[in-house]
């Protein structure tokens, strides 16, 4: 009952789990998988006896009798909207259980050659009501799905503040679950995953778990006053797709400590100088310097770039440093640094060169050969069973 009783807003805040949800409505879910372990069990002991087939002829009329009630109740508007939307649910309901009754009714034994046909009835009926129910809850999967196609986006975030506002006073109300918005403006929001719709990058990312370096670095941009500089170390300008570039100059740090002290200091210049872990010291940038010419290419799991540096640096890709990436400078590997707490960079020497990373985990070898042998041992075992 969200606000009206004590009860759920004490387990928000004080017990574990429960602010991972906006209301309590979602507390739900336990309700339904429940209700899914116990259809199974009443599915598994579907009977055929006289009793039940009793009650199942009179499930059959009596549904059909509600039927024909809630129908003409619609009709007339009885009720006003409220109970409009309640007789439109009962009238699923009646619909369905007349089903119910029938399949009960016409269920051969299982040693009858019917009782196939049977169970593919079964899974036809179950199949469409879980798809009625579903229908415009899922809106990438029934009725509008859509993708809205814009230019090319510079790279965004979001505070929490402004998640939150946005979220709780526009979209998704407590005082009213059943808001109306359009969703063409809850798509261009920047709400959670929305910007996959626009093909917009985003810095946020509204998984549940994240990568620690990930982490540590939102909470640093959520805690300073002023997180420019932070916020361009991570790409996030007004420029179109501005992720990479050219860096002249690293400065090391022995501890993680320094380095997010370093990060935060507001004479720091993202685009000339990176902050990365090590013991090598920190050189002076210089005053002016030739700017490189770098143009990046994307692929599904490879980032391609071309670049002509002025002299050796460092070419700085602000994608998250994940285990799995390699990279390579004209065809040779090359170790990834993880710069500015979180993002990824290589060595580059004067000239013009190609700077591929590619994800390759190492995990992949073996997981595709226990796969395969996967595979090989369940044909065995199928062929035994023959």
């Amino acid at each position: 009952l969200g606000v009206h009783t004590p009860i759920f807003p004490f387990f928000y805040r004080y017990i574990p789990t429960f602010d991972l949800f906006q209301a309590p409505v979602r507390w739900h879910l336990w309700t339904v998988f429940g209700l899914s372990i116990l259809a199974g069990i009443g599915v598994s002991a579907w009977g055929r006896g006289v009793v039940t087939k009793q009650w199942a002829r009179r499930a059959l009329v009596g549904s059909l009798g509600m039927l024909i009630v809630l129908v003409v109740l619609l009709s007339i508007s009885m009720g006003g909207q409220t109970l409009a939307v309640l007789i439109r649910a009962l009238i699923g309901v009646a619909v369905f259980l007349p089903l119910a009754a029938i399949l009960t009714l016409t269920q051969p034994p299982a040693e009858n050659p019917r009782y196939g046909r049977w169970m593919i009835a079964v899974l036809v009926v179950i199949t469409v009501d879980l798809g009625i129910a579903s229908w415009g809850l899922n809106p990438t999967t029934f009725g509008e799905n859509r993708v809205v196609r814009e230019e090319a986006h510079s790279r965004s975030y979001l505070s929490k503040r402004q998640v939150d506002d946005i979220t709780f006073s526009q979209f998704f109300r407590f005082d009213n679950y059943q808001a109306p918005f359009n969703l063409d403006s809850l798509i261009r929001s920047g709400l959670p995953n929305a910007n996959i719709y626009r093909r917009a990058p985003m810095l946020n990312n509204f998984e549940p778990l994240l990568v620690g370096h990930f982490a540590r670095m939102i909470e640093l941009i959520e805690a300073h006053p002023d997180p420019e500089l932070l916020l361009q170390a991570a790409g996030v300008t007004s420029e179109s797709d501005l992720r990479v570039w050219f860096a002249e100059s690293v400065c090391w740090h022995e501890t993680q400590t320094e380095l997010e002290a370093a990060l935060v200091e507001p004479n720091w210049n993202p685009y000339r100088q990176m902050h990365v872990l090590g013991d090598a010291g920190c050189p002076q940038v210089s005053e002016s310097s030739e700017d490189a010419t770098v143009t990046l290419t994307d692929h599904v799991n490879t980032v391609t770039i071309s670049v002509n540096a002025p002299q050796a640096g460092w070419l700085y890709l602000a994608d998250t440093d994940y285990p799995g990436w390699k990279a390579t400078v004209d065809g040779e590997p090359v170790p990834i640094y993880r710069a500015n707490l979180m993002f990824r960079a290589v060595q580059v020497d004067a000239g013009l060169q190609e700077v591929v990373f590619r994800y390759e985990p190492d995990w992949l070898a073996p997981a595709l050969l226990i796969t395969v042998v996967s595979l090989v041992v369940l044909l065995f075992l199928f062929r035994l069973a023959d």
